[in-house]
């Protein structure tokens, strides 16, 4: 009850909209009751009452002037349109009320625990991916976060420093290491073997050199880089794109003996002599290699050709004994002694031809 008077059942109400009555006279006549109306609409709504009883109450006067009153139900269709005098007629104004008040469902709910408030700052880093340094503040709380919000993607190999999902802290530097892995070639040259041979047809003691040619081969490994270093390989294979072309040393084997004059039948060669004598250059002194004294007779030769001790007889300068060795003494080349520097240099270089008197049996090899 509500001042008397029964309060009116709350039902789901429908809006109501007040039109005036068309008439031709000036808007201040016919605005008026538009006014009247939709005070009378908001108040019923706001205190339930109807408009008969509002104007029982004395709070609304509605005046003579006839409106058109024009009821919309729930679904926004149109009840009913009257042109009538409030005072005859009473408008159908409703409160709608909600079936359930939202606030109370909040209020009633219990507080389980402890309610913590916690302030999360954003914290300043650091982030270095792909040569650029970028220097933010964030909220997020871990690289891969951060990673995501500057747009930065990852492939399948790369690393994050710290981890992706490691709690971040003020001051971090979050490093982004982009890992590539190709395959590299790289060409290593083959070495020329060496091929000795014996040749019969090339008197004894000459040799005869056939340059080789060195080959090629790719070598492939799988390379790991990371930031474009190079961090590690993994050899794959190779393959020979050039084989090596061997040298080759052609030894001659065939000896030649002299047919006729004072050593017919004694072996011979035919070599190439320069001349040396004691103190004439560096590295040179008074005693050979086997213990003789240097000077005229003494011979230095090559031990593969004319085995030391053996006994010879040289064209141009006479007898002598293989007594001496020299580092350019290779081959069928030999090395005159001289008494004196002078007489060394006089000699110069020449051919001569060498023959065997008695040859030394060869020196064994220490064991």
């Amino acid at each position: 009850m509500r001042g008397g008077m029964p309060s009116p059942p709350y039902v789901q109400a429908a809006s109501v909209l007040v039109f005036p009555a068309p008439s031709r006279r000036s808007p201040s006549v016919w605005l008026s009751p538009l006014v009247v109306g939709l005070t009378v609409a908001l108040a019923g709504a706001a205190t339930g009452y109807s408009a008969s009883q509002l104007r029982q109450t004395g709070v609304v006067n509605l005046g003579k002037r006839p409106a058109l009153v024009r009821s919309v139900g729930a679904s926004g269709a149109p009840v009913a349109a009257t042109n009538a005098s409030p005072s005859r007629q009473a408008v159908p104004v409703r409160r709608v009320r909600p079936a359930v008040d939202p606030l109370a469902r909040v209020l009633d709910d219990p507080v389980v625990g402890r309610l913590t408030i916690g302030i999360q700052k954003p914290l300043p880093l650091t982030v270095v991916a792909d040569g650029k340094v970028h220097q933010l503040k964030t909220m997020s709380r871990t690289p891969a976060q951060v990673l995501t919000d500057l747009g930065i993607a990852l492939g399948p190999a790369d690393r994050v420093v710290p981890a992706a999902n490691t709690p971040l802290w003020s001051g971090v530097k979050v490093r982004v290491v982009r890992i590539q892995q190709t395959v590299a070639a790289k060409h290593v040259p083959l070495p020329v073997p060496v091929m000795y041979k014996p040749d019969p047809t090339l008197p004894r003691g000459r040799v005869v050199t056939v340059p080789g040619h060195p080959g090629a081969k790719v070598q492939r490994f799988l390379q790991t880089l990371a930031d474009g270093k190079v961090v590690s390989m993994t050899f794959l294979g190779q393959e020979v794109i050039r084989p090596s072309t061997p040298r080759v040393v052609r030894t001659g084997t065939k000896v030649l003996v002299a047919s006729r004059g004072a050593f017919a039948g004694r072996e011979y060669m035919d070599m190439v002599a320069t001349a040396y004598a004691p103190w004439c250059c560096r590295g040179v002194d008074n005693i050979t290699s086997i213990g003789l004294h240097a000077g005229y007779g003494v011979v230095a030769v090559d031990p593969r050709v004319i085995p030391l001790r053996s006994k010879l007889y040289i064209e141009g300068y006479g007898y002598a004994v293989a007594g001496d060795v020299g580092s350019a003494i290779k081959g069928l080349r030999i090395d005159l002694g001289m008494d004196t520097t002078r007489l060394a240099k006089q000699f110069g270089r020449r051919p001569v031809r060498v023959y065997i008197i008695e040859k030394a049996p060869p020196k064994k090899p220490k064991k």
